[in-house]
Formats: structure tokens, sequence, C-alpha cells
């Protein structure tokens, strides 16, 4: 009998558990809405401009300003956006020439030398 009755009250802890995890879910799902995220009427100066335009060329790359959003709204850390301009720059150069663009040959030579660099084939 108390094995029945602990089985009960466990399921009963179980359900309002996954219901109060789903719950939880739900308003994180929603409350990352783009639309919430980023607003068009934003205001734009000249010193967010120069902040946003990394390499001072004077206009914004799409790169630019998706690096910038991300990381004004939280939705990245500067680490993990110069993480992934480095792996960029590593595939960049993988043929020892830089393009500032990859080509699928480009990537497949970055992933022979990181194999290589690790002793794997």
């Amino acid at each position: 009998f108390r094995s029945r009755t602990f089985g009960i009250a466990w399921m009963i802890a179980g359900v309002l558990a996954t219901m109060n995890f789903i719950d939880s879910m739900q308003h994180l799902i929603f409350a990352m809405h783009p639309g919430d995220r980023f607003h068009e009427d934003e205001e734009l100066d000249k010193a967010m401009f120069e902040e946003m335009d990394t390499d001072g060329s004077g206009y914004l790359t799409k790169g630019e300003f998706r690096a910038y959003v991300l990381l004004k709204h939280g939705l990245v850390d500067e680490e993990t956006i110069d993480i992934i301009d480095a792996k960029f720059d590593q595939m960049d150069m993988a043929d020892g020439v830089r393009r500032n663009a990859v080509t699928f040959a480009n990537v497949k030579q970055f992933q022979q030398q990181i194999r290589a660099q690790h002793g794997q084939n």
C-alpha cells in the first residue's frame, strides 16, 4: 500500500514538474520573438554607426550589421563573434590567399589541415 501511495504522489509531482517546465519554455520561446528584439525606429547616430563599422571603411557590410545586432541584443557575446571570424579567416587563408570569401575548396583544405594537425586522415 505504501509503495502505491508513493507512486501516485511521485507521478503527480512528475506531471506538475513537466507542466512547469513546458510553461517556462513557452514563455522563453515567445519572449524571443524576433519582432520584440529589433525595432526599425531605433535611433542610429554617427558614433553608433562607427562602432558598427568595425573595419573603418565608412560603410556597413551585412556581416558588420549582423554582428552588431546580435551583440546589442545579447544573442551572442563578443568572444563568440571573434571565434567565428577567426575560423572564417583560417578557411579564407587555407590556400594562402586572402579573398574575404570562402570557396568549398577552401573549406575542404581547412578541414584537411585540421585533421593533419590532430593526426587524423
